[in-house]
């Protein structure tokens, strides 16, 4: 048994080479032959080597064109992704950069509005001995029974009851509540205003009475005073409350004996205002007389 052992070893180490090995050393050497005959062969005959390339190419050259073809596709896929990508970015951009510019266009209009109107309420000229405050209307707290205005500006600013309020073009109403930032203006069309006034160009005297409408009736004049159309009513300054000569309105109608006028502001489109400051004799506002 022991001799079969060693028989068989021996016999196991005289085998030939494996298939395994022989295929190892003879394929590197079959492409070493092949490379070098295809040397020899593309110097010796270059134009059957370049027929067999042309050829070469013209069969593979469909199959890589088909191949190409959807990586093309999806490429073009992924710039077109890529670029809405970018555009919805600047889609995005832009409309953040229109809505800063609207806000500006709107501050610029704003502020041009409000220089207009502050030069042109400057353009009606109050005596120099009056001081005033110039102020926006910011709210109108009134409906079709009461015409009145809200203004920023109150007694720390130096507001006080009964002043006068002046437009850009005369006389809008006067103040009739006054709390410490803000105050009520009561505008001359109001059903309670009652205003001295003097036909301009005349000596007749009236009072201005409000109807709650766009326009206010003279009233109490003498019987022989016939104001014509265009007429301008100012006031008279008669009680010691508001600064005399001041424009209020226009006559623009007559009927029977009822005279029309109408405000020379738009009080439906008040801006800015100025609240002057009259400084009428003390025991007109008081009510008490000086002790001499």
């Amino acid at each position: 048994m022991v001799k079969k052992s060693k028989k068989n070893s021996g016999f196991s180490i005289a085998f030939p080479i494996s298939l395994q090995g022989l295929r190892n050393r003879f394929f590197p050497l079959l492409f070493i032959f092949m490379a070098v005959s295809g040397v020899v062969l593309h110097k010796s005959y270059d134009a059957p080597i370049m027929q067999i390339r042309i050829a070469l190419t013209d069969m593979t050259a469909p199959v890589f064109a088909a191949v190409s073809e959807p990586l093309q596709a999806a490429a073009g896929r992924i710039d077109t992704v890529a670029n809405m990508r970018d555009l919805r970015a600047e889609n995005m951009r832009l409309v953040e950069e229109n809505r800063r510019l609207q806000q500006w266009y709107d501050t610029a209009l704003r502020l041009e509005a409000e220089n207009r109107s502050l030069k042109t309420l400057m353009n009606f000229k109050i005596e120099p001995d009056y001081r005033f405050i110039t102020t926006r209307v910011v709210a109108d707290p009134g409906g079709s029974f009461i015409k009145s205005v809200l203004i920023p500006a109150g007694s720390r600013d130096g507001v006080r009851n009964g002043q006068a309020v002046i437009g850009e073009k005369g006389l809008v109403g006067r103040v009739v509540e006054t709390g410490r930032n803000a105050s009520r203006v009561l505008l001359v069309t109001d059903l309670n205003a009652h205003i001295p006034v003097l036909i301009e160009g005349t000596r007749h005297k009236a009072i201005l009475a409000g109807r709650n409408t766009g326009t206010m009736v003279l009233e109490h004049m003498p019987l022989d005073s016939r104001p014509g159309l265009g007429a301008r009513i100012v006031t008279s300054g008669d009680g010691g409350m508001l600064p005399p000569h001041i424009p209020v309105g226009t006559v623009v109608s007559r009927s029977g004996g009822t005279v029309h006028v109408r405000p020379l502001d738009d009080l439906d489109k008040l801006g800015y205002v100025r609240v002057v400051d009259f400084a009428a004799d003390s025991a007109l506002k008081t009510g008490k007389l000086d002790s001499p």
